[in-house]
């Protein structure tokens, strides 16, 4: 093989080669487009939204309410009950902000510890006085682990978009490279083109 066609066979087999890493990183583009637009889309946030608002429905509740009726108290427990329950479960799984284990122990768990503590009073379904106080106030003590833990998703979720926007960017950045690649791999080609017609 001539030392021309030996060059202009490598240059194909690069050519081809950068057109498919393009392809490649091109997909991967579209992939970290796609993550970050399901992140906006089913937002972890707004399980941390949601938790708040049940737990300023249950607070109201609580300092409108009696012992002698507890109907919406129960209601708006329950469903309180049923977040943060569902959070300690699967919490640490598949909430990125409760993966760390320090925002599980200092903020989730004291919430986690009323709720547990206050079901059983609440099944009973009877308070005294003195019972119903200290239930209030523990209630409301619970307001500042909430508002942390709705600070601390809010941040985990601004890191998470700016994460993939700087992997989306990265991606662009690299095909852009290529492509400058792919254009000088294509004049040299036809360089070479012309050269081979000026040597006939």
């Amino acid at each position: 093989m001539s030392r021309f066609r030996l060059i202009l066979s490598l240059i194909v087999a690069l050519l081809l080669l950068n057109f498919s890493l393009i392809v490649h990183f091109e997909l991967e583009q579209k992939h970290a487009l796609k993550q970050a637009t399901q992140l906006g889309m089913e937002n972890q946030l707004w399980q941390f939204f949601q938790l708040h608002n049940e737990y300023q429905r249950l607070r109201e509740v609580v300092e409108e309410s009696d012992p002698s009726n507890l109907d919406k108290v129960i209601l708006r427990f329950d469903i309180f009950y049923s977040r943060v329950h569902n959070f300690k479960m699967h919490g640490a799984e598949n909430i990125a902000a409760l993966k760390k284990h320090e925002i599980r122990v200092e903020l989730l768990d004291p919430v986690a510890k009323y709720i547990y503590a206050s079901a059983p009073l609440l099944d009973k379904g009877i308070f005294s006085s003195q019972e119903w106080q200290v239930f209030q106030e523990l209630t409301q003590a619970q307001q500042s682990y909430i508002n942390e833990m709705v600070h601390e998703a809010r941040a985990e979720n601004t890191r998470e978009v700016d994460s993939y926007l700087k992997t989306i960017a990265s991606w662009g950045e690299v095909r852009t490279l290529l492509a400058i690649l792919q254009i000088v791999m294509l004049l040299l080609f036809a360089g070479l083109g012309v050269y081979a017609l000026w040597r006939s």
